[in-house]
């Protein structure tokens, strides 16, 4: 295999990120008046939070059950493997979280886009992915704040690159033979931070009320895994470090669109960032609110 020019692909990832800024801005402030005031130090004054049930109404009728697979077959000789397969498919999708993971994507796409990360888990990589085991099908939700793809693209089947951050345990990654042994030393810890990488306020800031960044009690690496599209291959590197090696380079194995899956619930015609219903529905819900509070003020005169 080719490689990879890292500093080439950082830049263009570190573009692209700043190109997203606007859209982690604007989901950062529909966050807050989803939240209300009355959750942790949100400042916001609107009595009435028609987004919060607006969601709650939207969530139960996409997500109102927990999602089954039902088997069948025309074949008489397959009938007697029906019921087992479709036994052991529920208690594989109750194993992945599967509803959970469709919910949060569900709320994502209301707000904005639904981002999930699909993988099958390597026996050396196993350690990473919390409770998944080798060989078990893994399935995570991504944040906007921590997904970058090629902007320039039309839709998502045409990005040169899709990648995603994710934090591992330092003394993991300086210890694993998983990834390259060169790299791995180069590796730095991550800072607790309050704001992005483009200077706007993380999404995990609404509930944690303006509190100053703290010390962790485990130092964390912050990594970033980069599907190419062309090659099809994964890298994997240190995302705050200035080594221009991969920690990881593998081919992907799976579908040619890749591990990523997004979800939308309102596309635009030539452009690749969806349209969340929210984006609608927060103008009603500020208009209500602001009659509301004129009602609400004249009343108590």
């Amino acid at each position: 295999m080719a490689d990879i020019d890292l500093p080439k692909l950082k830049k263009v990832i570190d573009e692209d990120y700043r190109a997203l800024e606007v859209y982690r801005v604007n989901l950062f402030e529909h966050l807050k008046e989803f939240a209300g005031s009355n959750y942790a130090d949100v400042e916001v004054e609107n009595p009435v939070n028609l987004l919060a049930l607006y969601v709650r109404i939207m969530v139960d009728a996409l997500v109102g059950n927990d999602p089954r697979m039902m088997v069948s077959t025309f074949k008489r000789e397959f009938r007697p493997f029906v019921k087992p397969l479709e036994e052991a498919g529920n208690r594989k999708l109750l194993k992945m979280k599967f509803a959970d993971v469709l919910k949060c994507a569900t709320i994502d796409a209301i707000f904005l886009m639904g981002c999930v990360h699909i993988s099958l888990k390597a026996p050396a990589a196993a350690r990473f992915g919390g409770y998944e085991e080798p060989g078990e099908i893994s399935m995570a939700n991504i944040l906007l704040e921590n997904v970058v793809f090629d902007t320039r693209a039309d839709r998502f089947s045409q990005c040169d690159y899709i990648c995603h951050y994710y934090d591992v345990f330092y003394e993991d990654v300086k210890k694993s033979k998983l990834f390259d042994s060169k790299a791995r030393k180069a590796v730095i810890p991550r800072d607790e931070k309050r704001l992005n990488d483009s200077g706007g306020e993380r999404l995990g800031e609404i509930g944690r009320g303006g509190a100053p960044a703290h010390e962790q009690y485990e130092e964390k690496v912050r990594l970033a895994e980069c599907w190419l599209r062309r090659e099809n291959r994964v890298v994997t590197f240190d995302a705050d470090g200035n080594y221009d090696r991969v920690l990881l380079d593998q081919s992907f194995v799976g579908p040619k669109c890749g591990p990523y899956k997004f979800h939308s619930l309102g596309d635009i015609p030539g452009n690749l960032i969806p349209k969340g219903p929210i984006l609608d529905a927060i103008n009603l819900h500020r208009s209500h609110n602001l009659l509301w509070k004129k009602i609400d003020n004249q009343a108590s005169r």
